[in-house]
């Protein structure tokens, strides 16, 4: 899969603008085969058009040339010079140690555009190396298209959707590269699905976004579903790292402003009462076989958290059990520790676990439920009448 993004993303990138650092001239690529990808049946799909460049050339050059020799090296008017359009990337990259500019800044406009590269950079090898030694963002100098596919690849690589959020903005993070990072990819979504921004060019553009699965017509419930799946896998990265199962406790809300580094646009998202309604009201999941399978491969499980806390005190039990010459009879205040037991139990109670067994029959309701249980128990020595007196240390065998 992650093959196909790749070439799937060298194709989308638009060849007439592949800049190299050493060198930094548009140059054509040849055409790679994607058979039996059904975008490649038609070149005008795979090509992506070069038209943009040219109207970028000519708002760039509609700005009257003056011959006057002050500002030779100047192009349109009102333009900076290299040199002081130099000096203010190099100040800028003196304070933030990048070349990120904000999109909407007038040096970002100047000088991450395809028309600045031809009038002050092409055929000038001793400026592509100044511009070099402060991490000039060459890649920056593609249409906006070329950049929008660029994030929606690297998105679906992430997501394996491409529905971005309305508030999304493409973080300074690996996967996404570097020409991408502060992207408002989700508000560029919207806005081809709401205006047609950026598809009035012809079809092959919207076939591209069809190739990638765009959603054009925005299903809430798939929506939802998409977002609560993208906070329950964020979930098991950071917190539930240890076994398959995935155990979100009910109350569970991400944290905000990026606490324990989520992702901010899931912040305040309340992933507990999510998944408990899909569990117990079939949210989302109702007709939808695909989605159920999709939560049981990142480990949901329908019988929900009660159902894994009896997994982690019957195989503690075991454990404890086969250390003790098959008897179950643990201290009161017995924690799982030590080699014996697995890194996912250590810390767990189960003296206390069993001892609510013993006194309040925890675990055990419903008739078939608790019959079961207890004949685990009972095969594995678990005392139900403790006896009365001071019991002696009880140390596992090695």
């Amino acid at each position: 899969m992650v093959l196909f993004y790749t070439i799937f993303t060298f194709v989308l990138i638009d060849r007439s603008t592949s800049f190299s650092t050493s060198n930094p001239q548009p140059q054509r690529a040849p055409l790679p085969s994607l058979a039996p990808n059904p975008l490649s049946a038609s070149e005008d799909v795979i090509l992506i058009e070069q038209d943009l460049l040219s109207e970028q050339i000519h708002a760039y050059t509609s700005n009257a040339y003056t011959s006057s020799s002050s500002v030779k090296n100047r192009g349109p008017r009102n333009c900076l010079s290299f040199d002081e359009a130099l000096q203010q990337l190099r100040t800028y990259h003196s304070t933030h140690n990048h070349l990120v500019i904000p999109r909407s800044s007038p040096l970002a406009k100047l000088c991450y555009d395809y028309t600045w590269w031809q009038d002050f950079i092409k055929d000038r090898p001793e400026r592509v190396t100044q511009l070099n030694e402060i991490d000039f963002i060459w890649g920056r100098l593609q249409s906006d298209w070329n950049i929008l596919i660029e994030a929606l690849c690297s998105f679906k690589s992430l997501h394996s959707h491409i529905d971005v959020p309305s508030s999304f903005v493409v973080p300074h993070s690996p996967p996404f590269p570097i020409s991408t990072w502060s992207l408002p990819l989700g508000r560029m979504v919207s806005n081809i699905r709401l205006r047609n921004f950026h598809i009035n060019k012809g079809e092959s553009r919207v076939m591209q976004l069809d190739g990638l699965g765009f959603v054009w017509h925005r299903d809430r419930s798939e929506q939802k579903f998409q977002m609560t799946m993208y906070a329950a896998r964020e979930y098991k990265v950071r917190v539930n790292r240890e076994g398959r199962a995935l155990k979100v406790p009910q109350r569970f809300v991400v944290p905000e402003n990026g606490k324990d580094e989520w992702p901010l646009e899931l912040a305040g998202f309340r992933l507990g009462e999510k998944l408990s309604a899909i569990r117990q009201k079939g949210l989302y999941v109702k007709n939808h076989p695909k989605r159920r399978q999709q939560l049981e491969e990142l480990g949901f499980q329908w019988a929900g958290n009660s159902s894994l806390n009896w997994l982690e005190v019957v195989h503690a039990a075991a454990i404890y059990s086969s250390q003790h010459d098959r008897v179950l009879n643990p201290p009161d205040n017995f924690v799982c520790e030590g080699d014996a037991f697995p890194d996912y139990l250590h810390g767990l109670p189960l003296g206390l676990r069993l001892k609510d067994v013993r006194l309040r029959g925890r675990y055990l309701q419903g008739e078939e439920t608790a019959a079961r249980r207890r004949e685990q128990l009972d095969a594995l020595g678990f005392v139900w009448t403790k006896k009365k007196g001071r019991r002696k240390n009880i140390t596992i065998k090695p």
